[in-house]
């Protein structure tokens, strides 16, 4: 949670909670309910706060990748750097550029499924 958070970078950087509220321009009860979990800052004292310790507001708010994710992630990249590299063919070119178009990650992993299915179908003739 981002209290629990947040009060780990306090304490990793000796930075008492009263401290940070007088950078930040709120009272210490405010940093003392985010501390607690009561409460959230804003959006922008969120990015001062992360700022402030060299996070990024998802790493504050637990919006971590795990592990699995970046692994298909990379999969995809490497998947696409394939397929760009060797596009000859004008239909595979537009099917690229429509797949890199998608906006949803679900659909993406969709279209490049089947793209990669139908490579190894063509390799096995």
């Amino acid at each position: 949670m981002f209290g629990d958070k947040l009060q780990a970078l306090l304490d990793d950087n000796d930075i008492s909670q009263s401290s940070l509220a007088i950078e930040l321009g709120v009272s210490s009860q405010a940093v003392n309910k985010w501390c607690n979990n009561t409460t959230q800052p804003d959006h922008e004292t969120l990015k001062k706060i992360a700022n402030k310790f060299n996070v990024s507001i998802d790493y504050l708010l637990g919006n971590e990748l795990n592990d699995e994710t970046v692994h298909n992630m990379e999969e995809n990249k490497e998947l696409l750097r394939k397929l760009s590299t060797n596009l000859q063919d004008p239909m595979m070119k537009i099917l690229y550029k429509k797949t890199s178009e998608l906006k949803n990650d679900k659909d993406k992993q969709i279209v490049l499924n089947i793209i990669n299915s139908f490579i190894e179908e063509v390799d096995n003739k």
